[in-house]
Parts: C-alpha cells; sequence; structure tokens
C-alpha cells in the first residue's frame, strides 16, 4: 500500500479503477475516521413458542435435538429441526415407541434340517462327535464355530433331530464354510446315515471357502447325522454357515400355515414344520419329483397343491399325507384360499392355471364345482388371498375380483395390462377392509377393498431412499400382527454398487441382505389425524426373503423370515417377540439383539454450503454401562454412500447411563458442510436390559461464517486554478478522479478493499456520502482555489470462499 493512504479499494483485478484513500483522523462522527464491526450470519432468533434449543442465538452455536422419532425412517435430509419425528433408518434398533430408541429384538438362525447352523448366538448342537467348539466373532459372516482339533481323525457333529423315514430315499446336500487357521491338515463335510457316509472334497485353505457334499439318503435308513471332519490333531479350524439342501432346489413358494397349534411352510418338495423345542424347521413331506406350491387350512385339514404336476394332498394330522387322486382338471391345484362362495357359505377356492373351483368339501374329488375363467391364459397367475371372504386372485396382468352374485371376476385393475410383471400382486394380505399388494418391482398399493373399483394409494414412496444404499421400494415378502404390517424390502441396489472390487486372494461376504419393516398407524399428536408410517427393524443376510410368518403360542411369540442366500442356501430367520408387550425392555423375560445401530439423517443446519464445526453430543439414556455401551460414529459431506463402512469414530463410547457428554477431539475437529452419525447400541447378553436413549443434542458452531462490516471517512480535496493556473495534485485524493472510480467501483457486485493492516477482503460498497466541510479562497484575489468534501463510505465483506 502506498504510504501516504491508509486503506484502497480496486476492481477485483487489484489495478483498474484504484482509489486510495487517506482516513480523516479528526472526524468527530468517527474516531480516527475508521471502525470495522462483525455481523451475525443470522439475526438473533424470537420466540414462537415454548423455550427450546432452536431459540438459541446461531451466535452461541446450531443444534439439532432429537426425542421422538415415531414419524418413520426414510427421511434422507433433516429440514424440521426440533420438529422432526422421522430419522435415516435403524438396523437393529426400534424407533417404534414414543420417546425413545431402544435395542431391537433377539434374532435366531432356525434354518431347516440342521440346528444352529450359523453359529450367530452360542456353538450349541454340535456335541455329538469327539470335538467340541467355541464362538469365535471373525466368522464367515458375523461369528463362527472355532475347532481346536483334538486328536487325529476327529469330528464335529450334530445328529439329525426329526424324523428320518421322511428323510428316506432322499438325494440331500450338506455345505459348509470353513477356513482353517493354523496347522497343516485338512477339513471335510461328511453326511452318514446306518448304512455308510459320504465325504466331499478336503480344504486345506486359510481363508473361508464354500464345501458340499451330495448323499442319498439310506431308503432304510434309521439314524443321520451331519459332520465336519478334521484330520490332525492340534489343528485350528473356523467352521460357519453350515445347511442342508434337499434335491430339487430351495424355495419358498407360499406364507407359513397355522394349522393344529403347528405352524407349516412349503419349501420345494418339501413341508417343513416347526419345532419350536430344538429351534429348527423339520420336514414331515417331501415329495420324490412335484414342487409344493400352496398351503392352505379348510376345517380340519391341511392341503397342500403341487400345480398341475400332480394331485393336490391333504392331511388331517400334519404327518401323514394324502393324494386326492384322479387325473382330471379337479386334482390339479397351484394355490388354494378359504373364501365364501355364490351361496355366502364358506369354501375352499382352488387355482389351476387361468381357472378357479370351489368346493365345501374339498377332501372329496367329486365336491369341486364348475371352473371359472381368470383373465386370459396367456399371463400366469401370481397369488391367490381372501379379502373380506371374497376370493382375489392375482396375475401378471391384473388383480381379479371374484363377484358372487355374477359368479364370475372382473378385473379391478385393467391398466396393469400395460406393465405386466410376474411380480405383480405376488405380495399381497387384506387387513381392516383394505388390500395392500405389490405391483412390478417398485410399488406398492393400498386400497379399500369395499371399494375395489376406487382409489389406489401407492405407498412404495415410505420404502424408497436416494440418500441411503438399498431402499428402492420393492417388496419380496409381506405378512401381519394386531399392530402391524411387516415387510420385506430386498437391498438389491446396495448389491449391485459392488463394495469391494478386490479378487482372490482376499474374500469378503456377499453384500445382499433384505431390510425387515413394520409399517403402522400413527396418530399424530395435535391433530389427531392417522397416517401409516414405516420403520425399519432389521436386516436379514439373505438375497430374497420370499415369506414371511408371524406365530404364537402360549409360550414364544416370533416373526419368522424365509429366504435363500447365494444359489440355493436356505435361511430361516426368526426374531423373537415378547409376549406380553412390543417394548423388549418392558417385560420381565427379556430376548434383545446383542447390537444395533441406528442412523440419522443427514443435517446441514438449512445451509449446505457453509462449513460448521460439531462440538459436542449430548446424550440422555438409561441401562448403560460398560456392558451395554452406546458408541456414536459420524460420516460428512461425501462420504461413502454404502453404510457397511467409511464411519468414524466420535469421541469415546458412553458407560454411564443419565445424561451424558462425548466431545470430539478438540486438537482437530470434526468440520462438515452436511453430517450424519450412526449410534451403535451394544449388550454383551441378550436377556439384560437393552439401553435405551430418550434424547440426542448435537451442538455444532458456523466455521468463518460471519462476517465483517467498515466504516470509513476520508478527507477528499478539490484543487482549484493557483496563482500560476496551475492544478494542485498534492495527493491522490482529487475530488473527480476519486468520485468518479468510486462510482464505478459502486457498481460491481463486489470490489478488492485492502485494510489498515494490508489484509485483502472482497466487499460490497453499501453506503456512499459526500458532503462540503469547507473552502480555502486566495488572499489576492478572493477567488475559491480548493474545497473539502467529508466522504463515507459504508463496506461489506462478501465471502467468496
Amino acid at each position: 500500500m502506498p504510504q501516504h493512504s491508509d486503506v484502497v479499494l480496486s476492481n477485483t483485478d487489484g489495478s483498474s479503477n484504484k482509489v486510495e484513500l487517506t482516513l480523516w483522523k479528526d472526524s468527530t462522527a468517527l474516531p480516527q475516521g475508521y471502525s470495522t464491526a462483525v455481523i451475525p450470519f443470522l439475526p438473533g432468533r424470537q420466540p414462537t413458542d415454548d423455550a427450546n434449543y432452536q431459540q438459541v442465538d446461531p451466535k452461541i452455536g446450531m443444534t439439532w435435538d432429537a426425542s421422538n422419532w415415531v414419524g418413520g425412517f426414510g427421511q434422507d435430509r433433516e429440514e424440521q429441526f426440533g420438529a422432526s419425528t422421522r430419522y435415516g433408518y435403524s438396523d437393529g434398533v426400534l424407533a417404534t415407541f414414543a420417546n425413545e430408541l431402544t435395542l431391537g429384538y433377539k434374532e435366531e438362525s432356525v434354518d431347516m434340517i440342521v440346528q444352529n447352523g450359523r453359529f450367530q448366538e452360542n456353538v450349541s448342537g454340535w456335541t455329538d462327535g469327539t470335538e467340541t467348539a467355541v464362538r469365535n466373532t471373525a466368522g464367515y459372516e458375523g461369528a463362527g464355530a472355532q475347532v481346536t482339533v483334538s486328536q487325529n481323525t476327529a469330528d464335529l457333529t450334530q445328529n439329525y433331530l426329526g424324523t428320518v423315514s421322511v428323510l428316506q430315499g432322499t438325494q440331500i446336500t450338506l455345505g459348509a464354510r470353513i477356513k482353517r487357521v493354523s496347522g497343516t491338515g485338512s477339513a471335510t463335510v461328511k453326511v452318514t446315515d446306518s448304512a455308510g457316509a459320504t465325504s466331499g472334497t478336503a480344504t486345506t485353505v486359510e481363508a473361508f471357502r464354500a464345501v458340499s457334499v451330495i448323499h442319498t439318503v439310506d431308503a432304510a435308513a434309521s439314524s443321520l447325522s451331519f459332520s465336519i471332519t478334521f484330520t490332525t490333531l492340534g489343528d485350528v479350524f473356523v467352521v460357519d454357515d453350515i445347511y442342508v439342501e434337499i434335491d430339487g432346489g430351495v424355495s419358498f413358494p407360499a406364507p407359513p400355515q397355522e394349522f393344529g397349534s403347528n405352524l407349516y411352510i412349503p419349501c420345494g418338495r418339501s413341508i417343513l414344520k416347526w419345532d419350536s423345542t430344538n429351534s429348527i424347521w423339520l420336514p414331515v413331506y417331501i415329495d420324490a419329483s412335484n414342487d409344493i406350491t400352496d398351503l392352505d387350512v379348510y376345517e380340519d385339514k391341511l392341503y397342500a397343491g403341487r400345480n398341475t404336476d400332480a394331485p393336490y394332498l391333504y392331511s388331517s394330522d400334519g404327518t401323514t399325507w394324502t393324494s386326492i387322486g384322479g387325473s382330471g382338471n379337479s386334482s390339479y391345484a397351484k394355490y388354494f384360499s378359504k373364501v365364501r362362495n355364490a351361496n355366502g357359505d364358506f369354501a375352499l377356492a382352488k387355482v389351476r392355471s387361468n381357472q378357479v373351483s370351489l368346493s365345501v368339501t374339498p377332501s372329496s374329488l367329486t365336491s369341486w364345482g364348475a371352473e371359472i375363467k381368470v383373465g386370459e391364459p396367456n399371463h400366469s397367475v401370481t397369488n391367490a388371498f381372501s379379502a373380506n371372504d371374497t376370493l382375489v386372485v392375482g396375475k401378471e396382468d391384473g388383480l381379479f375380483v371374484y363377484d358372487r352374485v355374477s359368479n364370475q371376476f372382473r378385473d379391478i385393475s385393467p391398466e396393469a395390462n400395460l406393465f405386466t410383471d410376474p411380480a405383480n400382486f405376488k405380495v399381497a394380505i387384506s387387513r381392516a377392509n383394505e388390500i395392500f399388494t405389490s405391483a412390478g418391482n417398485r410399488a406398492f398399493f393400498r386400497l379399500p377393498v369395499g371399494q375395489l373399483t376406487g382409489e389406489w394409494t401407492d405407498l412404495s414412496y415410505l420404502f424408497k431412499s436416494a440418500a441411503f444404499v438399498g431402499f428402492s421400494g420393492k417388496v419380496s415378502a409381506i405378512t401381519q400382527d394386531v399392530s402391524n404390517i411387516f415387510l420385506a424390502v430386498p437391498a438389491d441396489v446396495r448389491a449391485a454398487t459392488g463394495s469391494f472390487p478386490y479378487e482372490f486372494p482376499i474374500t469378503f461376504t456377499d453384500p445382499d441382505e433384505t431390510f425387515i419393516l413394520a409399517l403402522r398407524r400413527q396418530r399424530n399428536r395435535e391433530t389427531g389425524g392417522e397416517r401409516y408410517v414405516a420403520h425399519t427393524l432389521t436386516s436379514i443376510k439373505s438375497e430374497n426373503v420370499q415369506q414371511m410368518g408371524r406365530f404364537e403360542t402360549p409360550t414364544e411369540s416370533s416373526l419368522f423370515a424365509f429366504g435363500i442366500y447365494e444359489v440355493n442356501q436356505p435361511r430361516i430367520t426368526r426374531m423373537v417377540f415378547p409376549l406380553k408387550h412390543e417394548h423388549p425392555a418392558l417385560v420381565g423375560s427379556k430376548a434383545t439383539r446383542l447390537s444395533g445401530d441406528f442412523y440419522t439423517s443427514f443435517m446441514d443446519f438449512n445451509f449446505p454450503d457453509r462449513t460448521k464445526t460439531a462440538v459436542k453430543i449430548s446424550m440422555e439414556s438409561l441401562n448403560v454401562d460398560a456392558n451395554h455401551p452406546i458408541t456414536i460414529y459420524y460420516k460428512k459431506d461425501n462420504a461413502e454412500t454404502d453404510d457397511a463402512f467409511g464411519w468414524t469414530q466420535f469421541g469415546s463410547p458412553i458407560t454411564s447411563d443419565g445424561l451424558q457428554t462425548v466431545t470430539a477431539s478438540l486438537t482437530t475437529p470434526v468440520t462438515f458442510k452436511r453430517i450424519r452419525f450412526k449410534i451403535n447400541f451394544s449388550s454383551n447378553d441378550s436377556t439384560s436390559k437393552p439401553p435405551r436413549v430418550q434424547s440426542i443434542v448435537v451442538h455444532s458452531v458456523f466455521t468463518n461464517v460471519d462476517f465483517l462490516e467498515w466504516q470509513l471517512q476520508a478527507k477528499l480535496t478539490d484543487a482549484r486554478m493557483t496563482a500560476r493556473r496551475l492544478r494542485q495534485v498534492r495527493d491522490t485524493q482529487v475530488l473527480s478522479s476519486t468520485l468518479s472510480n468510486l462510482e464505478t467501483l459502486r457498481q460491481e457486485p463486489f470490489v478488492l478493499f485492502t485494510d489498515l493492516d494490508g489484509s485483502q477482503y472482497r466487499a460490497r460498497i453499501t453506503q456512499k456520502s459526500l458532503a462540503p466541510i469547507g473552502k480555502n479562497r486566495s488572499p489576492m484575489s478572493g477567488a475559491a482555489v480548493e474545497r473539502s468534501y467529508l466522504l463515507t463510505l459504508g463496506l461489506s465483506e462478501v465471502k467468496t470462499v
């Protein structure tokens, strides 16, 4: 800066229209002709209701506070600070209860034929051989079973817990994932029955490898066992993901049915029954060559369809199955449903191709009425179910309702012919005079039963999110209880992202999973109105959860999810629900998860381009201690969207209940433009009181967000002619040139301002005034030779970064 000037203004190029000003130190209105002040980025807030964090002066800090999350998941961005009741999503943490979060329901792996083959909770059930196992948290996915081999030629074995005669003559596949941790020997899977054994290929790889063996159970077998055999004393192996597949493949084409206080479900060529004593699904019937396509209960019998491949079956006890016989159309059924016939009597409806018939005595082959056509045969039937005792048939090209008056079907969704899809109306239930059903891959409709030609409401927006990977709106399975509609939402988008580009020898688990959601009515406390909201409950490692079922007995309450992992690996998961209360912490016999995560929405405090600094997080909690800690993590700005990785811990874990504060590093503070948090709830056992959170408060401040403003005064001189008729220009403050440049700069959006200390700012000229303060005259002629003016300028900082 030139020595004769105090401050300088110029165009942003730093040279054109330059104005060098010397401050008027004798100013009485503005001491030293200069003042500067900090202007808050936001004005102070005015109270509009009861005091809360949103009324705190933003100069002190910006705050996100939440104590109620009943509005449901899927909120991408927090916009209503202090008022929103929604959240990002959760996985094993329940947000369904007003004013708190709590660790979710316990989950058990309850697959078919083998007990506890995934070792998620413990290693029980595998004590029938020479070896025992301990739980190792570094399994193939989650925990596994670690075996330290105690002798040469040893085995980890489980004897079959079901009726062996059901499996006689059946080909089965035993599979597992095995990793050698140390040693020199090998491990092999083996199936043994009373007539002999079959072993698979041995593995010695020090990484998880899928191994399997195919065995046909002897036609007269009286015993059956499943083993992992080891060759060498002292070796250490980790075993995980043990499963058995029945020949013909794995699929769950229809929901489970309760019959005689038991629960049954079709699976491929078999019918499985829930064994609550051993927490396992066991086959009670295996067909030699035909898939079981549906189950339904009518009066005192359970009926099983086999499509048009073979006559349908029925059973009076769920154990002994009888074919209806015959070979005509009356013998075949793909779907069953209990409905009312044209006379208003209860009957069993069966669907064959696009033909429907009804019978009041379906155990008699000759009792079926004439077949009724449902649409055209060029599009397949996808579902058949009852809504208010009325038969509804879903097809690829429409939704058809049985009219008891005309004894015909009418299509209430003819436009579906424009978007035919094998998944149209495949998922459906009837509830409280409404139908809830899927359409195509990404739509989920709600329509009143009493107005089947009325308005359809698409609810799939409740299950979609662009901010969180895995929520595309697709629904693959559905069931219900008194309070909830439970939905399976495949995270198929996540599977396509390809989280890891690595190849062998680095092996990662398959990223596919399915979220389990609860759809429920939520009442607004202020308006009294109700609406449907969706909550995430948990995620299941399954590529496709095909069916769900709710089952309750006097001693247990369960939600089952039936799915497939990879190609043909059955995956059945049981969520353990409380019997007397939905809240898992408010019952005497507790059963909760060991770990769960709650994910907030993104928050940018409605200023997405401004930098903020996270100061601290305050949390009010219950049942928190060293064995039940809560840990906070964060992601910011453009971090990876796949939540399987990429999180950074915020402060130290919370290990005491009550009001606790977590502070980020003071030496390397967390700065962000937008941020979201993952809150992990943990417990060292599933039967103690789970950790609960009543409120969360995130404190932050804006970084370099306030603005500077300046007031300047300078004395300008207009030099007149002297006696020599020469113009006086002793300094740059000649009125005409100064005002011309100032006027040019005033019209610019911002200018370059050099302050007293040489610091440079972008600033806007917000005020300019000029007032005469005196003049000098020639002592000889009396002519005015010099006039003085007071220039007052106001400047406001413009932030360009």
